[in-house]
């Protein structure tokens, strides 16, 4: 950054007096980890310091410090580490260790706050697969004096753990919310709707897909499509979820999507296997592929929440085979053969329209909490970027940011 565009940036967020821009390669020392991810152990003494968030534990340290670690790809920007003492960081991490004139701790939010951005000016892409010393070495860092520093951290480390804590409270409300619904289902089913029969007396029919060779892409506007797999991986039928067919393999193409049926997972991973969504809308000129069934009932969104029951996927776990842990196949046989409660089809609208009505109310509960702490998390990017620019004084005395959101999110947990 030549000295005139430093002069500009200073003027612009009208720094405190005593305050500066200064390059931290000037003030810090830039290097990198050398452990490699197969070194990690479970019962590691030391912490292990790779491209992720999640810390992993090593019987080896690299380093012996206070420094401020960064992936150096993947999540660029994103992940960042205060630590001190002995710990031991992979290759591709970058370790910064500040000098005299710079506490760990203030660089520490100081990157949270600025250093994403800055990377923009490296590069024409919205994000930085890989990061390089040079990008780091040449950020320009608002710099305090140290005293000043110390105030902004100690105010920045309440602040943010107040903050923090009512992140986890609303994850925690998602998580609440969630078991709720699979409490609310599970009841459901264990109230004893009618008397339990084989699944083959509850469907009137049922189809599999065919293996064609497909693209990544989307067919064109009236070409035919086959339905990917992950369409039903959600909780509701991804319809966008379609790729094109090669034209020779178009004749090969038997099962059309139809609405008012149940779409079953009838081979995938063990936590996908028996999966099922329900089309409730015609889906023209896509087919069905042969890790799916499509199936005819009376009530498909009976035997939708049927699938979500606790009792129906622990059996689907013990009756799926495969060579291969990572790929289990359920057989038309031993489905058509599972105990599901069929009670007469009055009983099976009023359990679908009941749980359907649950579910929406929670989902509302759910993206309300999802806006909060994004909400939060907004708040929480602006209260670091602030402090460490100088835009507000942290002595000054105020409502904590936590009361705050309190007031403007409107959820209590």
């Amino acid at each position: 950054m030549s000295m005139n565009t430093k002069d500009t940036l200073e003027g612009a967020m009208k720094f405190p007096s005593g305050w500066k821009y200064v390059q931290l390669g000037y003030i810090s020392n830039v290097g990198t980890g050398s452990a490699d991810l197969q070194d990690a152990k479970p019962d590691g003494y030391y912490p292990f310091f790779v491209r992720s968030e999640k810390v992993v534990n090593i019987d080896y340290f690299t380093h012996d410090t206070e420094a401020v670690l960064t992936a150096g790809d993947g999540n660029v920007g994103d992940i960042f580490h205060h630590v001190k003492d002995k710990f031991a960081a992979h290759q591709r991490v970058y370790v910064i260790e500040p000098g005299r004139q710079l506490t760990g701790r203030y660089l520490y939010y100081a990157m949270q706050a600025m250093f994403k951005e800055s990377l923009k000016g490296n590069t024409a892409k919205s994000t930085v697969e890989s990061l390089r010393r040079p990008m780091i070495t040449s950020f320009q860092i608002p710099l305090p004096p140290i005293a000043e520093q110390k105030i902004i951290t100690a105010f920045l480390d309440q602040e943010t753990a107040e903050i923090d804590e009512m992140i986890q409270d609303f994850q925690r409300l998602m998580t609440l919310l969630r078991e709720r619904m699979q409490s609310l289902v599970d009841s459901t089913f264990s109230d004893v709707l009618g008397g339990s029969s084989k699944m083959k007396y509850l469907i009137s029919g049922l189809e599999t897909g065919t293996s064609v060779s497909s693209a990544k892409f989307e067919p064109r506007q009236g070409e035919p499509g086959i339905l990917a797999t992950s369409a039903v991986y959600s909780e509701e039928f991804d319809r966008s979820a379609v790729k094109s067919v090669d034209e020779g393999e178009i004749p090969r193409l038997t099962c059309a999507i139809r609405e008012n049926t149940l779409l079953m997972s009838r081979m995938n991973t063990p936590g996908l296997v028996g999966k099922a969504v329900t089309v409730d809308r015609d889906v023209p000129n896509v087919y069905l592929p042969d890790r799916l069934w499509q199936i005819d009932l009376a009530v498909p969104r009976y035997l939708y929440w049927w699938t979500r029951s606790n009792v129906y996927r622990d059996e689907v776990q013990l009756l799926a085979v495969g060579a291969s842990s990572s790929m289990k196949t359920l057989s038309q046989q031993d489905f058509m053969s599972m105990k599901v409660p069929i009670p007469n089809v009055d009983t099976q609208e009023r359990v679908a329209m009941s749980l359907d009505a649950q579910q929406a109310y929670l989902r509302e509960n759910r993206s309300n909490t999802l806006q909060a702490i994004a909400l939060i998390n907004e708040r929480r990017a602006a209260l670091i970027s602030a402090a460490v620019t100088g835009q507000i004084d942290v002595t000054e005395k105020r409502k904590s940011v936590a009361e705050v959101l309190e007031d403007e999110v409107g959820i209590r947990v």
